[in-house]
Parts: C-alpha cells; sequence; structure tokens
C-alpha cells in the first residue's frame, strides 16, 4: 500500500486518524520496510506522516531503523525530505 498513490494517502489518513493503539499497529507493519519507504517516492511520504504523528515512543522505533542508513538516505532524491 505504501508504494502507490492511493494506498500512500490512505495508510496517512489511517494514522492521523487513530488511537494510539491502532498507530500502533500500523507502525509495527511499516517498521520492517522503513528505510526502503524513505526512499521511495511515495513510502516517503508515509514515513514522514509516522513520523508526525505517532507518539514519541513509535518515533523512536522508527528512528532507530534509520540507524546505519542516514548517509545512503541522505544522498537520495527522496530519503532526505
Amino acid at each position: 500500500y505504501s508504494r502507490d498513490s492511493h494506498g500512500s494517502r490512505f495508510i496517512q489518513f489511517k494514522m492521523e486518524t487513530a488511537v494510539d493503539a491502532e498507530k500502533q499497529l500500523l507502525v509495527d507493519e511499516v517498521l520492517e520496510e522503513a528505510v526502503s519507504l524513505a526512499s521511495h517516492p511515495f513510502g516517503n511520504y508515509v514515513i514522514q506522516n509516522f513520523l508526525l504523528h505517532a507518539t514519541p515512543e513509535q518515533r523512536y522505533s522508527i528512528a532507530c531503523t534509520f540507524h546505519g542508513h542516514m548517509i545512503k538516505l541522505s544522498t537520495q532524491a527522496h530519503g532526505c525530505r
């Protein structure tokens, strides 16, 4: 879902309207692919949205997935937004 325009928007909307328990389910689902989504044309919007609307603990989990990948992401057009 996160890799096409309609799915990306749908997931972002769900994150914006979810309660904390639902947000955790969404974060858990995206966490394994967070690095590749961050550099994807549509997936990067999902990651940005999750960082805006997640709980502090969820933001920390997402940020930890980027450990060791920052140089790679910073050199990609979609990864450095």
